[in-house]
């Protein structure tokens, strides 16, 4: 395969992203949210502010990204994670886990 013009997949070094402190989980399934509790600052966050995130889903473990805010130390998600961003963070498989099990 050929790459004819590069698309726009910002590099490692230059992504940010603004986010608000909600400790929160964004993703919905039997889990549902987790809101609440964050103290609503609004951050500019880089690649070295993402962390691994887990939870032990019914078999296996789940994944995700998100940030600690520097204000109260609170854990919120971050799902508009580029690709090879979230590749390099998931490819550490040292995550903190986040408390929930839903094992049987």
């Amino acid at each position: 395969m050929e790459v004819i013009k590069q698309g726009d997949v910002p590099s490692a070094e230059d992504w940010t992203i603004d986010v608000v402190c909600k400790k929160e989980r964004a993703t919905k399934g039997a889990r549902g949210t987790n809101p609440g509790g964050g103290c609503k600052a609004v951050l500019k966050i880089t690649v070295k502010d993402l962390v691994l995130m887990s939870w032990h889903g019914t078999h296996f473990p789940h994944y995700y990204s998100a940030f600690r805010c520097p204000n109260c130390g609170k854990y919120t998600e971050v799902t508009r994670v580029p690709i090879p961003i979230w590749k390099n963070l998931y490819a550490t498989k040292e995550a903190i886990p986040d408390g929930f099990d839903d094992s049987v």
